[in-house]
This record gives C-alpha cells, sequence and structure tokens, in this order.
C-alpha cells in the first residue's frame, strides 16, 4: 500500500482493490473515527479505486496511527528473530547467516 511498486514488483492499489483485511486496515478500523471509519468502508474493496481514492486510504491508515503501530510490531519481531539468532544452538553458522540476510530482506524495505 505504501511501496515503490518499481521496489516491490507490486501494485500499491491491489490490496486495496481487493479489500484484503490486513492488520494494517483491522487496526485503521478500529482506531478510525467514525467519518474515517465511513470512507475506509467506502473504498477498500472498490476494484474501480483511483490513486486519489487510494491516498485518501493511505492518509487513513497514517493518521489512525496503523501505519506506524505495524512498522514498530514489525521492527519488535525482526529485533525478537535477531536475538534468537544471537543465541541459537544447533544451527550451522552459514545457516544463521543467511537466517540474518532473510529476516532484514523481509523486514526493510526501500521507499
Amino acid at each position: 500500500m505504501f511501496g515503490n511498486p518499481r521496489t516491490t514488483g507490486k501494485s500499491r492499489l491491489d490490496d486495496l482493490r481487493e479489500g484484503k483485511h490486513t492488520t494494517l486496515v483491522a487496526i485503521a478500523l478500529r482506531e478510525a473515527s467514525p467519518r474515517h471509519s465511513a470512507v475506509l468502508h467506502r473504498l477498500l474493496g472498490d476494484p474501480a479505486l483511483s490513486e486519489g481514492d487510494a491516498e485518501q486510504v493511505r492518509n487513513i491508515l497514517t493518521v489512525t496511527g496503523a501505519r506506524r503501530r505495524v512498522e514498530d510490531m514489525i521492527e519488535e519481531r525482526r529485533a525478537l528473530v535477531l536475538g534468537l539468532l544471537d543465541t541459537a544452538r544447533g544451527i550451522a553458522p552459514t545457516a544463521i547467516v543467511h537466517l540474518r540476510a532473510l529476516a532484514d530482506s523481509a523486514t526493510r524495505r526501500t521507499r
């Protein structure tokens, strides 16, 4: 929803047009004002959603704090995994290097 399609290889509109109820959307709906909630319910899942409509949704996801909360959740889980890898026993050191790289690539995005 927020990434650069050239970097992610994915449209910023697809999940919105499909109306996917991601963690991001769930938090936004829980925290949204009645007016923002109505906008989300109207726009999410609209197959004809325009970039302007999507920008409204992105704004709501940001002002409700949903975007920040999800980014914090991702960072917390990344830190947990990296901490576990620091103390992992029975995993080959080369595997740990690859698992660290996987954790980084899965959780770090280029804007």
